[in-house]
C-alpha cells in the first residue's frame, strides 16, 4: 500500500481535537458527503494539515439540508468538500447555488467531488456553476487532497485579504470624512477611536493621548509636555485624565518614550504626526500578529487623524477666540457703567438655560449664550455723567440713555454672521416691553424677537439682585414678586413663569458665578 493510499479507520469524527472550533486559529473546512466513510478519510488524510501557522477544524453534514445549515451559521468557512449526489442525484450542485446566489458567500472555495462522473460532466459543471475544483473521488489520494486544501485555503487567503482592504480602505475613506465633521475636540477624539476599532476590527482596549497641553514627568517634547489619557475604550474606557504611566506597563511606556509606531500580536502604538501635538493611539489585541494592510491602514488614518485634530484645534481656537471677545465686549459696557463684567456672563447663562427650557435647539442655545452678554453694548457710546448718575435722570437725560439701544445696533448690524446678527437683534429691543410701553419702538407682544424676550427678563432678573450706583441689591423674595407682578407687562408670561418654576436653578448660577 503506498503513502497516496486513502486507510479506511472505524473512528468517529466528531471526537477528533480538531473539531474544536477556534477560528481566531484555524482555518473551518465543511465536508459534506452522504457517506460517512468518505468523512473519516477526509479526516484522517487532512487531520494534519496545517497552513500558515493554523490548523484546520472540520464540520460535517451528510446531506445537503444539513449543509445548508451549516453554511448559513459558519460564513467564515475557507472550503468546502461538496459531494454531487446525494438526496438527489444534484443535490451538491443545487447547494453551491444556494451558497453563491441566495447566502452570497463568495468567499469559501469549493471543491466538488463525485463517485458518478458521468451525472454531471466536469465540463458543463466548471462552466455554470462557481466551483472552485472538480474531482472525482477516486483520484483524491491523500497527497492530491493535500495539494487541492493547499491551493484553496491559499486562495481563501488571498481573497479574504482583498476584500479586507477593499473594505479598509473604504472604511478610511468613511473614517476621514467623519474625523472632518468633527470640529469638537472631544467629540473628534471619541470618533478617532471608534474609527480606528472599526478600520482594524479590533474592538478591543484602545486609548488616545495627546501631549499638547499637560506639562511633566513624561516627556515627549522639547517643551516637556506630560502624557495624559485624553480617551479611551474597553478598560481605558474611565482612565481619561490620568497619566499614562498610570495605564500601561513599564514595556509599554519604554516603546511610548521612543515615539516609534510599534507592532506586535499583543498591540499596535501609532503616533500622530501632528505639527504642534504629539500624540499616540494604543490598541491591546493578543489575538493575531498585523499584517501589511492592516498597519497601512492605521498609518493613513493616523495622518488623516493628525490633519483633522489640527483642524479641530484651530476652529477651536478660533471659536474660544470668538467667545473671549464677546464676553469683553460686553464686559467694556458694564465696566463703563461702573457695573460688574460677571453680570454679563450671569445675563448669557440665564438666557441660556431659558432658551433650554423652551425647548430650542443646542446650537441656538448656545449661540444666545455668546449673544446675550452683549446687550448693553451701545452704552458705549452714552455719556459718563448719565451713565454713573446716581439719582433719577431727567427727561432729556432719560432720551440719551435710550439711545444706546439704537447704538449698540448699529455697531453690530453691519456683521452678516449669525451670531453678531442675533446679538443685534437683542442690542436693539431688549428694552422693549410685552405691554408696548417699552423702547426704542414701542413693540407689544410677539412682535418682540424671542431672543430679546429671553434676554430682557435675563438681564432685568440679575440686575435686580445686583448693587447699582443709583439702587441697593434687592432680596430674593422681591425680585420673585417682581417678576410675578410683570408677568404680561413688562415680561413675556411664558418666559415669566418658567424662570419662577426654576426659580432655585437661576439663583444657582448667580451664586456660582459672583461678582
Amino acid at each position: 500500500m503506498s503513502d497516496d493510499d486513502f486507510i479506511f479507520v472505524d473512528e468517529d469524527p466528531t471526537t477528533d481535537s480538531a473539531n474544536a472550533l477556534d477560528t481566531a486559529n484555524c482555518w473551518k473546512v465543511l465536508i459534506i458527503d452522504d457517506d460517512e466513510e468518505v468523512h473519516k478519510v477526509s479526516l484522517l488524510a487532512m487531520r494534519q494539515i496545517e497552513y500558515s501557522g493554523k490548523h484546520l477544524s472540520f464540520l460535517h453534514a451528510y446531506s445537503a439540508k444539513e449543509g445548508r445549515e451549516l453554511i448559513r451559521q459558519n460564513p467564515d468557512v475557507a472550503v468546502i468538500l461538496l459531494d454531487v449526489v446525494m438526496e438527489e442525484e444534484d443535490a451538491g450542485l443545487k447547494l453551491v447555488e444556494y451558497i453563491r446566489k441566495d447566502l452570497k458567500n463568495l468567499f469559501p472555495r469549493i471543491i466538488l467531488r463525485t463517485g458518478q462522473p458521468g451525472s454531471a460532466p466536469e465540463k458543463e459543471v466548471i462552466y455554470k456553476y462557481d466551483i472552485n475544483d472538480y474531482k472525482e473521488k477516486t483520484e483524491l489520494t491523500a497527497n492530491k487532497l493535500y495539494i487541492t486544501i493547499i491551493s484553496a485555503l491559499r486562495a481563501f487567503e488571498d481573497i479574504v485579504r482583498i476584500e479586507r482592504g477593499r473594505k479598509g480602505l473604504s472604511q478610511l475613506i468613511k473614517s476621514a470624512n467623519e474625523l472632518f465633521k468633527s470640529n469638537n475636540l472631544d467629540s473628534l477624539i471619541a470618533c478617532l477611536l471608534e474609527q480606528i476599532l472599526s478600520l482594524t476590527g479590533l474592538e478591543k482596549n484602545a486609548l488616545y493621548s495627546n501631549a499638547s497641553t499637560f506639562y511633566s514627568e513624561l516627556p515627549m517634547a522639547n517643551h516637556g509636555h506630560e502624557l495624559r489619557v485624553v480617551s479611551g475604550t474597553g478598560r481605558f474606557s474611565k482612565q481619561a485624565g490620568k497619566t499614562v504611566a498610570e495605564v500601561v506597563d513599564t514595556v509599554i511606556l519604554e516603546k511610548i518614550r521612543q515615539k516609534k509606531s510599534f507592532y506586535s500580536k499583543e498591540y499596535r502604538l501609532v503616533f500622530t504626526p501632528h505639527s504642534t501635538h504629539e500624540g499616540f493611539i494604543f490598541i491591546e489585541d493578543g489575538e493575531h500578529e498585523p499584517d501589511d494592510l492592516e498597519i497601512y491602514l492605521l498609518e493613513l488614518l493616523a495622518v488623516e487623524a493628525s490633519i483633522a485634530y489640527e483642524n479641530a484645534q484651530l476652529n477651536q481656537d478660533l471659536v474660544d477666540t470668538q467667545k473671549d471677545i464677546i464676553q469683553m465686549l460686553g464686559s467694556l459696557a458694564e465696566f463703563k457703567s461702573n457695573e460688574t463684567g460677571q453680570h454679563v456672563i450671569r445675563v448669557g447663562e440665564y438666557t441660556a438655560l431659558l432658551a433650554q427650557k423652551i425647548g430650542l435647539p443646542n446650537a441656538e442655545v448656545e449661540l444666545l449664550r455668546l449673544a446675550a452678554p452683549m446687550h448693553d453694548i451701545g452704552k458705549i457710546g452714552i455719556p459718563d455723567i448719565i451713565l454713573h448718575k446716581p439719582g433719577k435722570l431727567t427727561a432729556e437725560e432719560f432720551k440719551i440713555m435710550k439711545k444706546h439701544t439704537t447704538i449698540g445696533y448699529e455697531c453690530l448690524e453691519i456683521s452678516q454672521k449669525p451670531l453678531i446678527q442675533a446679538a443685534a437683534i437683542i442690542a436693539l429691543q431688549h428694552q422693549e416691553k410685552w405691554d408696548g410701553s417699552g423702547y426704542p419702538h414701542g413693540l407689544n407682544g410677539e412682535e418682540i424677537h424671542l431672543y430679546a424676550r429671553l434676554t430682557a427678563l435675563a438681564d432685568v432678573f440679575d440686575a435686580l439682585l445686583s448693587s447699582r450706583s443709583y439702587k441697593p441689591a434687592w432680596p430674593e423674595n422681591k425680585v420673585k414678586s417682581f417678576i410675578e407682578e410683570q408677568k404680561g407687562v413688562h415680561f413675556d408670561p411664558t418666559l415669566s413663569q418658567l424662570l419662577l418654576d426654576s426659580f432655585d436653578e437661576f439663583l444657582n448660577i448667580r451664586h456660582h458665578i459672583e461678582d
